[in-house]
C-alpha cells in the first residue's frame, strides 16, 4: 500500500506541475499577443502637422513677437509682467530648461531624423499665460501649438523652475511693483 501511495502521489504532482506549465504558457501567449498588438499601433506621425507649424501661426512665434516690438503694453496685459522682467526671468533659467536636440531611427533604417527642442521662451511664455489667465492644458494645446502631453509634464517643472529664481532675486528685480500695478 505505501507504494501505491507514492505512485498516486507522484501522479497527482504531475498533473498538477502539467497544470502549473500550462498555466504559464497560456500567460506567456497572451502577453505576446498584447506585445504584437502594440507593435501593430505605433504612431504613424511623430508630430502632427498642425504642430510643426508652430513657428509661423503659434502665440510665441507670431503674437508676443508682435506685442514685443510693437505694442508693450498689449505685452504686459497679455503676460502680466513687462517685457524687461520677461526677459530677465528668462536669462535666470534659460540653462534649467533648456533642452537638447533629438535624434531618431526613421522605420528601422539609416536614416537618422533631428526633432528641434521646445524654446525655452515658449515654456517660459505658455506658464506664465497659464499662472495669469489660468488657461487650461487644453487652450494651450491649441494656441501656443505644443502637445497635450508636453504642456501637462512641462508646466509644473516650469513653474518650480520660475518660483526658484524669482526667489533669489525678488528684491532686486522689481517683480513685486510689475504685479502690484
Amino acid at each position: 500500500m505505501d507504494y501505491l501511495e507514492r505512485v498516486r502521489r507522484a501522479y497527482l504532482l504531475a498533473m498538477a506541475l502539467q497544470h502549473v506549465d500550462q498555466i504559464n504558457l497560456n500567460m506567456h501567449q497572451y502577453l505576446q499577443g498584447i506585445r504584437r498588438r502594440r507593435r501593430r499601433q505605433r504612431r504613424r506621425l511623430w508630430q502632427q502637422p498642425w504642430v510643426s507649424r508652430r513657428k509661423q501661426f503659434g502665440l510665441y512665434g507670431q503674437l508676443l513677437v508682435e506685442l514685443r516690438q510693437e505694442d508693450q503694453s498689449s505685452f504686459r496685459n497679455f503676460m502680466r509682467m513687462t517685457v524687461e522682467m520677461y526677459d530677465e526671468i528668462l536669462q535666470r533659467i534659460q540653462h534649467l530648461v533648456s533642452k537638447q536636440y533629438t535624434w531618431f531611427r526613421f522605420n528601422c533604417s539609416v536614416l537618422y531624423i533631428q526633432r528641434e527642442p521646445l524654446e525655452p521662451g515658449l515654456n517660459q511664455a505658455a506658464t506664465l499665460r497659464h499662472l495669469a489667465a489660468g488657461s487650461t492644458y487644453a487652450d494651450m494645446k491649441f494656441s501656443w501649438r505644443v502637445p497635450g502631453p508636453t504642456t501637462r509634464l512641462r508646466t509644473p517643472h516650469q513653474q518650480e523652475f520660475n518660483s526658484r529664481s524669482l526667489e533669489a532675486g525678488t528684491e532686486s528685480s522689481g517683480f513685486l511693483e510689475c504685479y502690484s500695478s
